[in-house]
């Protein structure tokens, strides 16, 4: 959202006049959606921001934003607790989310991520065929 600011901005000469409105709009449609619970949940739980924000366990908006949806999605008491116990393996980076290659990826753009995909998965279907 910041590049598409600067954009406006440069597109605009950096009058703040004419672009003011602009940005009034902007930050009203972008305040909703950016402190959706569902909106925090996805940025807590995306490696990329997670592990390479040292403070996003402090930040009680975004704590309580994931706990929303918890208990929006949960099936009942148990579930949640299964799911806090999961999560405290994602804060440690335990288990795969330890493993070298997670740990590289946590610094892939989503664009990276989804061409690794694409290969991936067509490495798999052509050596499947071998078999």
């Amino acid at each position: 959202m910041d590049r598409a600011k600067e954009t406006i901005q440069r597109a605009f000469n950096d009058n703040k006049e004419k672009y003011k409105n602009i940005f009034a709009i902007i930050h009203h449609r972008w305040d909703c959606q950016l402190y959706h619970p569902l909106h925090m949940t996805g940025y807590y739980l995306n490696p990329r921001f997670y592990y390479t924000n040292s403070n996003i366990d402090k930040d009680v908006e975004m704590e309580d934003g994931l706990n929303k949806c918890i208990v929006k999605l949960s099936e009942d008491d148990e579930f949640e607790v299964a799911v806090h116990k999961e999560l405290l393996i994602y804060k440690r980076g335990g288990y795969r989310f330890g493993m070298t290659t997670a740990i590289k990826a946590r610094t892939l753009s989503p664009g990276k991520w989804e061409s690794s995909l694409i290969n991936l998965n067509h490495y798999l279907i052509s050596d499947s065929c071998k078999y």
